[in-house]
């Protein structure tokens, strides 16, 4: 069945599960699961790899697709590990996607940047460069010079894996022994506030049933 679900025959792959069902009584289990996404969907999201057009001996991470789809901004780091990170951008096109472009605006030689993440209108970034937090605008022009954040939100040697929230963003923050995960919320003019600690705390139900609280 594994051919033919790659091959997305998912009319072969019903006929399959529902001929080996009966022999498959387990509830919950994988096979379980499985029949019951090809009996409510009729199909099966597939993993794919993502490919370039100038697919190379690059490493790729901190992907962010934007709102409408159609753009994917990356972190690529080219050949050895001397080498600095850099922010990409790939368009949508067809079923795949265009060369990547560099985004040298908000990239320096010497230090490391990935996104964070980007706004629903694909106009504002949220940067990551050297542990440092930092935003940039998009206009007609291109991107503006990454502008790093007040000391309030960049208060110790590393900052990162940031998001945007409503009002605000969530990131985490630490050394490289020790992180912990931070809020950070704006006044009615903009300003940013100090951050607040997010502790995970386990209750008296059992440590497998924890909830999130902020400690201020």
């Amino acid at each position: 069945m594994t051919e033919e679900v790659y091959a997305e025959k998912w009319a072969a792959v019903k006929d399959t599960i529902n001929r080996y069902a009966e022999f498959f009584k387990e509830k919950n289990g994988q096979f379980d699961y499985i029949y019951k996404l090809i009996k409510e969907k009729g199909n099966l999201v597939i993993k794919k790899k993502v490919i370039f057009p100038d697919e190379g001996n690059y490493s790729e991470y901190s992907p962010f697709l934007s709102a409408d789809g159609q753009q994917l901004f990356f972190c690529r780091k080219m050949g050895t590990v001397l080498e600095p990170e850099d922010i990409y951008v790939a368009k949508k096109i067809n079923k795949g996607w265009s060369n990547p472009k560099l985004i040298a605006e908000i990239c320096a030689p010497d230090t490391n940047e990935a996104p964070e993440c980007v706004s629903h209108s694909a106009t504002e970034m949220l940067i990551f460069r050297s542990g440092v937090l930092c935003t940039s605008q998009k206009n007609a022009t291109g991107w503006s010079a990454p502008l790093e954040f007040p000391s309030t939100i960049n208060f110790t040697e590393w900052q990162g894996d940031g998001r945007y929230i409503s009002n605000g963003m969530i990131y985490s923050a630490g050394n490289s022994i020790n992180r912990d995960i931070y809020v950070a919320l704006q006044d009615p003019e903009g300003k940013w506030m100090p951050p607040s600690t997010w502790v995970l705390q386990s209750t008296r139900r059992g440590l497998n049933e924890p909830h999130f609280c902020i400690q201020t």
